[in-house]
């Protein structure tokens, strides 16, 4: 193929990426703490626009939904039609176009994998395990709260996931490191990928979206990677560079990306400023926190938990476990089930580890003592 050819074929692939790259980040609904949430302002437009296409009761744009995977192949078809009459009109400043999917896709691809890297890091993603999840038998945990669980019993290893994630991060805010930012982005995602294939985690469409950022970084450098792994030839040059030939940009290009990376690096540690927390396992909980053992119990109820949402967990002896919505004002708590009847029990702390549990559990009357499980040493945490 001729370079005139490949640079025109270059182009045409490059337009609908780019109006596609452009159309998800500005359409997805991604809690910012300091850049504008603008995923979430159009929410409510993009959700009644799919609301057409979408024939179930899921109507909101979330992780995996029918919703996200319709705005998802909308927004591409969008932008493949736009692209086409975009090159029947003209066919010009391509090269303009080349060099912002291919910024835009780094910053984009490094603002992400810093968050989820510092999350994992600093232990707010891969968090402690809530007490009732420690005593639900295997076979009862769902495959996302299985691996969840056992990522968080591991520091260790939370602080490695972190680092594998930050490292691309950093690499890609850099002309000289980005392919190499790229490469490594790209192994670290396809793992990410797999595992919610095979734990039934509902990122799957995010998760390709950061893959398909990876490749259109990695494609300038096809042949050179080619040439260095397979053919064991003289790497070549990057195909087409994306660059501007405007020298006023020259001079501003290091002034803008300076404030980009700055941008990048609030978003991503502005959280663990903000709360003095740099170990999401200790951040305070509410005060009755943890798991505790029913002593001198006459009904057939082996365990109690106190859950940081709020909710006050049973579970029997055949480990069945029945939750509750719970509220509570000083030592009085008000509990509320699925048919939404509601009962108050009083809870008193008799020791350090030790609370007596007295009242109405709906109907039954009840006074329990519950003496505090030591969840750091149970066997899951000794590694």
């Amino acid at each position: 193929m001729k370079f005139t050819e490949s640079k025109l074929l270059q182009s045409l692939l490059n337009q609908p990426f780019f109006l596609f790259v452009i159309s998800f980040i500005l359409t997805l609904p991604f809690h910012y703490n300091f850049l504008p949430n603008i995923g979430q302002f159009l929410r409510p437009f993009t959700e009644s626009l799919n609301q057409n296409f979408v024939h179930t009761n899921d109507l909101y744009l979330h992780s995996d939904s029918a919703m996200m995977i319709t705005n998802t192949i909308g927004l591409l078809l969008l932008s493949i039609a736009i692209s086409v009459l975009w090159a029947i009109i003209r066919l010009k400043k391509t090269d303009y176009i080349h060099f912002w999917l291919y910024r835009i896709s780094a910053y984009y691809l490094s603002l992400t994998l810093l968050i989820y890297g510092c999350n994992k890091l600093f232990k707010y993603q891969f968090f402690f395990p809530e007490p009732n999840t420690l005593f639900t038998p295997l076979g009862q945990l769902s495959p996302d709260i299985l691996y969840w669980s056992s990522m968080g019993s591991s520091h260790s290893y939370s602080i490695f996931a972190g680092l594998i994630e930050i490292l691309p991060a950093l690499l890609l805010l850099f002309g000289k490191t980005r392919m190499l930012g790229a490469l490594i982005a790209l192994g670290v995602l396809i793992n990410v990928m797999m595992i919610n294939i095979g734990f039934g985690i509902e990122v799957k469409t995010y998760t390709s979206f950061l893959i398909l950022l990876c490749i259109i970084l990695i494609q300038p450098h096809f042949k050179r990677l080619y040439a260095f792994f397979i053919s064991n030839t003289t790497p070549l040059t990057a195909d087409e560079k994306p660059s501007f030939s405007s020298i006023h940009f020259k001079k501003v290009q290091p002034i803008i990306q300076f404030i980009v990376i700055t941008f990048i690096f609030l978003e991503a540690f502005l959280p663990y400023f903000t709360t003095g927390q740099w170990n999401g396992d200790k951040i305070p909980k509410i005060y009755m926190h943890g798991a505790y053992i029913v002593e001198d119990n006459p009904i057939d109820i082996e365990r109690v938990f106190f859950h940081n949402d709020g909710y006050f967990i049973t579970q029997n002896k055949s480990d069945h476990f029945s939750d509750y919505q719970m509220t509570w004002n000083q030592d009085i708590l008000t509990l509320t089930n699925y048919e939404n009847h509601s009962c108050q029990l009083s809870l008193f702390k008799k020791s350090k580890n030790t609370f007596q549990l007295t009242g109405l559990f709906f109907n039954e009357p009840i006074d329990w003592k519950l003496r505090q499980v030591e969840l750091e040493q149970l066997a899951i945490f000794n590694n």
